[in-house]
């Protein structure tokens, strides 16, 4: 079973520095939506120092909001097809299986780390929500004491480390969606499909190096 929280001992050293800096940013760091806002007044802003007028600054950004439609659907569905296809029956008995392989906690952690990435070569929203789905049912073991909090980090990986090279990458299928690349930018790159992009032998090797070190790392660093 996991460690309750309130029966480790206390931080030390580097573990104390990481809860302040936590601690910090969940009580500071502004929402995303924030930094959304700012971009567009400042966006805005050099628009009219640089001689455009209000009704082309509020035209230009009425036309460019909708040209991101496709690309939004896109990103929606991979959350969307991720979160289905993680809690549907089938993958929730494949994640009971898979929870009992683990025999100690580095090595739950580690196997946490490793599918999170795996499965976020083919999609980061299932990652996120299999690899959290599958960290709960380790937790939940009795014959085997882990970290909890190590092991969201570990479900996070997938989408902190691989993402970008898999094939959900958002730049990935921006640039092989002609409908949404600008004109501009279209006509320089034009379409780049997946074979000249995270198929390349060189991204999948990168992958493949990332995976292993993200694996080692999650092993060395969960706690004992």
């Amino acid at each position: 079973m996991t460690t309750p929280a309130q029966q480790a001992p206390a931080e030390k050293g580097l573990a104390r520095v990481a809860q302040a800096l936590a601690k910090g940013t969940e009580k500071w760091f502004p929402d995303a939506y924030i930094f959304a806002l700012v971009g567009v007044v400042v966006v805005a802003v050099a628009a009219f120092a640089n001689g455009s007028s209000p009704q082309n600054v509020v035209d230009a950004f009425g036309n460019g909001f909708w040209d991101l439609t496709a690309f939004t659907l896109q990103m929606a569905m991979v959350v969307l097809t991720g979160y289905v296809v993680a809690t549907s029956p089938p993958v929730a008995r494949l994640i009971t299986r898979l929870a009992q392989v683990p025999k100690s906690s580095s090595s739950a952690v580690s196997f946490v780390a490793l599918l999170s990435c795996s499965v976020s070569f083919l999609n980061w929203g299932l990652s996120l929500v299999f690899a959290g789905l599958l960290a709960r049912a380790i937790a939940r073991r009795d014959d085997l004491r882990t970290d909890y909090r190590a092991l969201g980090a570990a479900a996070f990986m997938g989408l902190g480390a691989v993402w970008a090279l898999g094939m959900s990458s958002s730049a990935a299928q921006l640039q092989a969606t002609a409908k949404s690349l600008p004109a501009t930018l279209l006509s320089v790159t034009g379409v780049l499909d997946f074979g000249t992009t995270i198929f390349t032998w060189q991204s999948l090797l990168m992958c493949v190096i990332i995976i292993v070190l993200t694996v080692v790392i999650a092993h060395v660093s969960a706690p004992k």
